[in-house]
């Protein structure tokens, strides 16, 4: 019994301790999920805290942030810790290239290459020589001084080193000597002492390369004396001596070249001079950019306090504009970062005032303000959050902003080989070039340049073995991203010259470095590349980028010649060809000969582009402060490149001449990656057409694009972290694409028509296949540039296909969409499920159109022409688009045509009076010309105008209608006179500026005939403002006391519709004498 009861009783005891455990289980396992769910919680809180603390900290600022969470949106969560690890821990080494490939170091010498071009200390144009083991000396090669010999070493920084943006070379160590402000050169003629200006004319190796020397020339009026200078290191008596030997060609006795030192030594450059290396200073440590981050709480409090006791706020708001810019607006362009040259260069602006960065309004000087109150007040304006204000957004006619987005709906990037080529790898083993430029010698061997440390230039036989096949011939050279060659001669793009690299004895190794130009200034500024290079019409064309700072804002100061196209002739001598450029990484010759350029986005840049060039003409960045640059007219893109849908940092473009894609263009994307491919066509005399993506698969981003002699198309790639190389890809690479034949089903092309587009496909459709509006996507939106980083998309809509007629030969589908609109950017997809003839699925079934003008009607003005603010052009600087004569019809245009962009007022006729007697006698059209798409009420009109000698016209503003004659019966008019040369200047309300016989305007600011003059004129409510220069000169009521006497003492006292309409026309007067306007903008207020 007691072993049955102990059964019984085990088993009860069982059954309770198994009920007891799976309930135990079960609560564990509960806290288990509920620990599992709470745990992506405790990460976002931690990771929340954390970067709190780093921004509080300031080590990192919110456009970081920023950039960190669209990488994650693009690329995933493995691309933003990719890049936070490169950050903290520098760049992943299976990524980066190794620049040794034929590295030869020279015995004795202290480095490899020892003679290099760069910056050093913040200088540009250096000429730097590794003398010795830890010693260096160098060159400032602008004003050919010694600027300094030292022991210690070169810290190599910058994206080319060490792949960080902004920081670039510095000397380590201690200085022998340091001369920072250069010698000053002069020529001994006949024992007299003459001013000599100098000229770096290369340098040079011995035929062993253990030696190197620099040539240059000494001017002094008709006088010139070319000499070279070696430097070298001797050791005599225990002690260091550097060696500074000079000897000319030249032979002249009477001319004899010195110099003297920023110390004011006096030495002759003639046989050797022997400095000793004596005791050495400490080299300071040199501060580089850097990204900027914001300012602590106590700081901001301060500059706001500034501000609020000042007059800024009279001009200024923090979230809108007033006079001058929205504290938001200049917070968006310089990224909200604190940086030390944006804030060093803003308060200088401040204290002693400036015009032309902002708009033609001037802002006055606050020199009672100290340095460091307005370094303060503008920390405080570069924390304002730009996205709480609703700035400088476009609006639609009836004055509504247009909505905004940067979301996109597109097909995944392509990540193969288009399948009409094949690919094959061309460098060998340990070969890693960041393809910078290249070229083809007449004997097929590629000539190489690379992007790297090394500054390294090498020569390819595309057909010989591996271990033979790629032989350095050069190196030593300044970040080269050009490359051409012109009879067998290479000419190499420096970051700061165009270099001619010459083999003296025909060993296939570069002797001589010789300068053909560096006619134009230079910084030190990490981002001031010069790329491309191109050769044409016996001159070399190559483009200059802005200055940026770390973190990817414009710098507050540019060079001149930033942002421009530049053409050097045979003699080096540089000129501007086109401005308003950003960073404009490629250059090539397009199917009609025209000169192609892409450009990369950024302020002034809502999207990537490329651009047709014509000379003269301006493309969008305002971020160089030319004089009148905020009011130039910008020329359209004739294609828009959507920023990560494809594109992002375009490269140099290339003329296919493969099968059906002959006469297209084809460019490289470092960032987006791949080969775009580009259909150009001609509509209302500009370029405009589609972009395709067309090619993935490479090793690294495209850079470079060559075609062979062999037909193949040559690729060279590049990358660098953070963002100027495509994601998860190597940084360098050399592969060589060849055709094999049309096997992609595609899109060829897209053509603009009046009533939408023609999609012209690579093969037949499938036989059968029948089109529904279901099948094409088309969406549509328009850019608007200005002063921030990027843009988004404005007025997106979703378009529908009325109709898909195909073609009889079924490669067309003529696609009727209502609703296109000139000026927007046009996206078209296909559906998935169309089918070729053979049954091939779409290789792509995307384009990007951008859509200028629509064929068969008058171009638009679209919004994407505004300067900023709001402001909408009424003048497209190109056609007459929206004026005609006033009186007549639409098509009724005289006497007025554009000139170099301008409305120009053509006199050709014996009675230019005429049209304006035969107006007020027999009615009918004047010479007079009105904008008569719209009348305005409540807004700002700007506008240029000069005047001929002895000249007299007038802006009318609130013209009603065209019942009258004449429109001053109705308009209130601007006087527009040569003051001086003109009868109506003696009479004190009929000069320039003066509200036409009833004020005279008060200071008289006009200029003189043939230059320019800067009109605004602001109508609000009554009110009326006439300004001229910059300067308000009239201001007056309308409806008041004083206005009701002003009309009834003037001519119009019996005119009872006189300045009386509330909306009216604007009209250009015709007064018989040629005058021009240009720029003419408005906005509603």
């Amino acid at each position: 019994m007691r072993a049955v009861s102990w059964c019984i009783s085990l088993g009860v005891t069982d059954n309770t301790a198994s009920s007891a455990a799976v309930h135990k289980q079960r609560i564990t396992m509960k806290k288990l999920i509920g620990l599992i769910l709470l745990l992506p919680l405790v990460l976002i809180l931690v990771l929340t805290m954390a970067v709190g603390i780093a921004m509080h900290r300031g080590l990192v600022s919110k456009s970081d942030i920023a950039f960190l969470l669209d990488l994650g949106q693009r690329n995933g969560l493995t691309a933003v810790v990719s890049t936070v690890r490169t950050h903290l821990y520098g760049a992943d080494p299976s990524l980066a290239a190794d620049p040794s490939y034929g590295r030869e170091p020279v015995e004795g010498r202290g480095y490899a290459p020892w003679v290099l071009r760069g910056n050093l200390d913040g200088r540009p144009r250096v000429l730097k020589f590794a003398l010795g083991p830890q010693l260096w000396v160098a060159y400032d090669t602008q004003t050919l001084s010694l600027y300094q010999a030292w022991q210690g070493d070169v810290l190599f920084e910058g994206a080319v080193y060490d792949y960080r943006h902004g920081p670039q070379p510095v000397s380590t160590g201690a200085s022998f000597l340091r001369d920072s402000d250069g010698a000053q050169w002069f020529l001994l003629v006949d024992g007299q002492e003459l001013p000599a200006t100098v000229q770096y004319l290369g340098h040079e190796y011995s035929k062993d390369k253990k030696t190197a020397a620099m040539r240059f020339a000494v001017t002094a009026g008709d006088f010139r004396l070319e000499l070279t200078e070696k430097p070298d290191i001797i050791e005599r008596g225990g002690a260091r001596y550097l060696t500074r030997s000079f000897y000319s060609s030249q032979e002249v006795p009477a001319i004899k070249a010195g110099f003297r030192t920023g110390q004011g030594d006096r030495y002759l450059a003639a046989g050797t001079l022997e400095i000793l290396l004596g005791t050495a200073t400490p080299i300071a440590d040199y501060a580089s950019s850097t990204r900027g981050l914001e300012a602590s709480e106590h700081e901001l409090e301060q500059g706001k306090s500034i501000i609020s006791n000042s007059d800024c706020l009279g001009c200024h708001a923090a979230n809108h504009r007033v006079t001058g810019p929205a504290w938001a607006q200049i917070a968006g362009k310089f990224r909200g970062m604190a940086q030390e040259e944006v804030v060093s260069a803003l308060a200088r602006s401040v204290r002693e005032g400036n015009v032309g960065i902002w708009g033609q309004v001037p802002m006055p000087a606050h020199p009672q303000l100290t340095k460091a109150q307005a370094m303060a007040a503008i920390t405080y304006v570069l924390s304002v959050d730009e996205e709480e204000a609703n700035l400088n957004v476009p609006q639609d006619a009836t004055g509504r902003p247009y909505t905004s987005t940067r979301d996109y709906d597109v097909l995944p990037r392509l990540n193969a080989l288009h399948p009409s080529f094949r690919l094959e790898n061309l460098a060998p083993e340990g070969f890693q070039p960041k393809v910078g430029g290249m070229a083809f010698r007449d004997d097929g061997k590629l000539v190489i340049a690379s992007w790297d440390a090394d500054g390294a230039v090498f020569l390819l036989d595309p057909n010989a073995p591996e271990e033979q096949r790629v032989q350095r011939i050069a190196e030593g050279l300044h970040e080269p991203l050009g490359l051409t060659i012109v009879n067998n001669r290479i000419f190499v793009l420096q970051k700061q010259e165009l270099t001619e690299l010459i083999d003296n004895d025909g060993n296939e190794l570069i002797d001589y470095y010789r300068t053909v130009s560096s006619d134009w200034p230079s910084g030190s500024n990490f981002h001031s590349f010069a790329f491309g290079l191109l050769h044409r019409d016996d001159a070399f064309y190559f483009l200059l980028s802005i200055c940026v700072l770390p973190g990817g804002a414009s710098c507050p100061e540019q060079l001149p010649t930033q942002g421009k196209l530049l053409r050097v002739d045979n003699d080096g001598k540089a000129k501007i060809i086109a401005s308003g450029f950003r960073t404009p990484n490629g250059i090539a010759s397009g199917p009609d000969g025209a000169i192609y350029v892409t450009d990369n986005q950024g302020d002034w840049l809502p999207a990537s582009k490329i651009i047709e060039i014509r000379q003269g003409e301006f493309y969008g960045s305002r971020a160089v402060p030319d004089e009148g640059v905020m009011a130039q007219q910008e020329t359209p893109p004739a294609i828009w490149l959507p920023q990560d849908e494809v594109g992002n940092s375009p490269t140099q473009p290339l003329l296919l001449e493969e099968g059906p894609y002959a006469g297209q263009l084809i460019h490289g994307d470092v960032y987006n990656g791949g080969v775009k491919r580009v259909f150009l066509e001609d509509v209302a005399g500009r370029k405009q057409g589609a972009v395709f993506h067309f090619s993935a698969g490479f090793g690294g981003g495209v850079n470079r694009l060559a075609r062979g002699p062999d037909g193949a198309i040559y690729i060279g790639e590049v990358g660098n972290p953070p963002n100027w190389g495509e994601y998860d890809k190597l940084w360098f690479g050399l592969e060589r694409m060849s055709w094999i034949g049309n096997e992609a089903f595609e899109i060829l092309s897209v053509k603009a028509r009046e009533d939408g587009f023609v999609i012209e496909l690579t093969q037949p459709l499938a036989p059968g296949f029948e089109l529904t509006p279901d099948d094409l996507t088309v969406k549509q939106w328009l850019y608007y540039p200005n002063e921030q980083y990027g843009g988004p998309k404005y007025d997106e809509t979703t378009l529908f296909a009325g109709q898909l007629e195909i073609s009889a030969d079924r490669r067309s589908i003529h696609a009727r969409i209502p609703g296109l609109k000139a000026g927007y950017v046009v996206y078209l997809r296909l559906h998935d499920r169309l089918r070729s003839e053979s049954g091939n699925e779409l290789w792509t079934a995307e384009a990007w159109y951008t859509l200028n003008a629509i064929p068969g009607g008058a171009k638009s003005v679209p919004p994407n022409k505004v300067s900023k603010n709001g402001w909408r052009n009424l003048f497209d600087g190109h056609t007459l688009a929206g004026w005609r004569n006033y009186g007549g019809d639409k098509n009724t245009i005289g006497k007025w045509k554009v000139e170099d962009g301008a409305l120009t007022l053509v006199q050709d006729v014996p009675f230019p009076m005429w049209d304006l007697i035969k107006s007020l006698v027999f009615g009918g059209p004047s010479g007079d010309l009105i904008y008569y798409r719209e009348k305005f009420r409540d807004f700002e009109l700007s506008l240029q105008w000069k005047i001929s000698n002895n000249g007299n016209s007038g802006i009318f503003y609130l013209v009603r209608d065209e019942i009258e004659n004449t429109p001053w019966r109705t308009g209130i008019e601007m006087q527009v006179l040569d003051n001086e040369g003109h009868a109506d200047g003696q009479i004190e309300t009929h000069r320039a500026g003066d509200l036409y016989d009833l004020i005279a305007a008060n200071p008289e600011t006009v200029r003189a005939p043939g230059e320019w003059n800067d009109v605004l004129l602001r109508i609000k409510d009554n009110h009326i403002e006439h300004w001229l220069n910059g300067v308000m000169v009239v201001s007056v009521e309308r409806g008041s006391d004083e206005w009701s006497a002003l009309v009834a003492g003037s001519k119009f006292s019996d005119m009872p519709d006189f300045g009386s309409s509330e909306e009216g026309y604007i009209v250009l007067q015709d007064h018989g004498d040629p005058v021009w306007y240009r720029n003419i903008r408005v906005r509603e207020l």
